[in-house]
């Protein structure tokens, strides 16, 4: 008779997935501001309620993979459900935290989806050799995902009166205390009030700009908005500002209509020689896919978001440094083809995937608005295979499987 298969690599990483949750979603939060407030009952919440569902099932995707190990598949979703459900229910308790109807879901559907997972690559790891329709899975999502997330980045105008706003007063920003002198564009003037001419900015695809001279403000410590351009429901549309001494720029895509996050593009350091009171030109021009940046004569272009960058899509963090930026692209692009390095196998196949993981991420970016991959992405998408490869074993021994077709025992009934 098999033995039972060793539970002690699933528990502890159980324990450690306990832990990094706990500190995720049982501690204080930070008030929730006025234009992201939401309802109980919502499932899809407040101005950035998709990235936030996407978060919610990667985090739950673990319990389901993990608990595959001790409980059968209904007992697993039940747990998953239960846990959802008092961790929300803890948070009317916790000051900060509001719990939603949306985030039971989520949470729900990810440990689905990791327990769906734990199944797939179970039945995987017992066959001598993986199955077609499994490999193509694990080449189509990443591609799928690269390919929306540049779709996403078409910019998105709205049907509302266009408002320019010179160093406006948002409540939810910190105001910028240098002025503005003058605001220009290729479709002429830009107002400190309606501006009917805002929303054909960005109609011409082959380029345009946006220009303010501006007399330099102390450090706002926080992205301010110099010049920006905003709909009559308050919905940021264009926003040229300042965080620390980087000059920043951000825009309203379909991926904030759908309710993602919105990454930026900076020059860093771009004001680090301008005190107070000097005077200055700020500007932001179309170059194509890509964004041109400007502070008086220094020009940075070939701005714009990556395919590693995309993780800015679902949680942009604002006050990352550029190193710790470059970190996440190549963990992310790492994390979007960890899949593939488990499951290739042979050697020979796993460096004919990779290859066809190549092509097809330059496929992505040939045919959106996603910048041409880099260094960083490509060392991030070998990364993530090898370290498949690498973590094949332990895997394996997590779902319960041995060898090429060893069945090392079943889950606890």
């Amino acid at each position: 008779m098999d033995e039972a298969p060793p539970r002690v690599l699933p528990g502890a990483i159980l324990v450690v997935w306990a832990v990094l949750l706990g500190s995720i979603t049982l501690t204080p939060g930070p008030r929730i501001q006025w234009w992201n407030v939401v309802e109980h009952g919502c499932i899809v919440c407040g101005s950035r309620g998709a990235a936030d569902a996407v978060l919610n099932v990667v985090l739950f995707l673990p319990l389901g993979a993990l608990l595959r190990a001790y409980a059968p598949p209904l007992r697993t979703l039940g747990v998953g459900l239960l846990l959802s459900t008092g961790i929300e229910l803890a948070q009317w308790l916790i000051p900060g935290r509001y719990p939603t109807l949306g985030d039971v879901l989520w949470n729900g559907t990810g440990v689905a989806v990791g327990l769906a997972l734990a199944l797939l690559l179970r039945r995987e790891f017992g066959r001598p050799a993986p199955s077609t329709r499994v490999l193509a899975l694990v080449l189509a999502l990443p591609f799928a995902y690269l390919m929306g997330s540049g779709w996403l980045l078409a910019p998105l105008e709205t049907d509302q009166t266009y408002y320019g706003q010179w160093t406006p007063e948002l409540g939810f920003m910190p105001r910028y205390r240098g002025r503005v002198l003058a605001a220009r564009s290729s479709v002429g003037a830009v107002p400190d009030g309606p501006w009917p001419g805002g929303a054909g900015l960005r109609d011409d695809a082959d380029g345009w700009w946006l220009e303010a001279d501006v007399v330099v403000g102390p450090d706002p410590g926080a992205v301010s908005p110099v010049v920006s351009v905003a709909d009559g429901l308050r919905q940021e549309i264009l926003l040229l500002g300042i965080m620390d001494d980087d000059l920043v720029w951000r825009e309203r895509t379909w991926a904030n209509g759908l309710l993602f996050d919105r990454p930026d593009e900076r020059i860093r350091g771009g004001l680090r020689d301008y005190a107070p009171g000097d005077t200055v030109t700020l500007a932001v021009r179309s170059d194509g896919t890509s964004r041109c940046l400007r502070v008086d004569d220094e020009e940075v272009c070939g701005l714009g978001v990556s395919p590693g960058r995309t993780w800015g899509m679902l949680m942009y963090l604002e006050g990352a440094s550029r190193r710790q930026r470059r970190i996440l692209d190549v963990a992310w692009m790492a994390t979007l083809f960890l899949l593939l390095g488990v499951v290739a196998g042979a050697r020979w196949r796993t460096v004919g995937l990779t290859f066809v993981a190549v092509v097809l991420v330059v496929v992505a970016t040939a045919t959106t608005r996603l910048l041409a991959p880099g260094v960083l992405d490509l060392a991030g998408l070998g990364v993530g295979v090898g370290a498949g490869v690498l973590l094949r074993g332990p895997v394996r021994l997590v779902l319960g499987r041995q060898g090429e077709g060893g069945d090392v025992g079943r889950p606890l009934q």
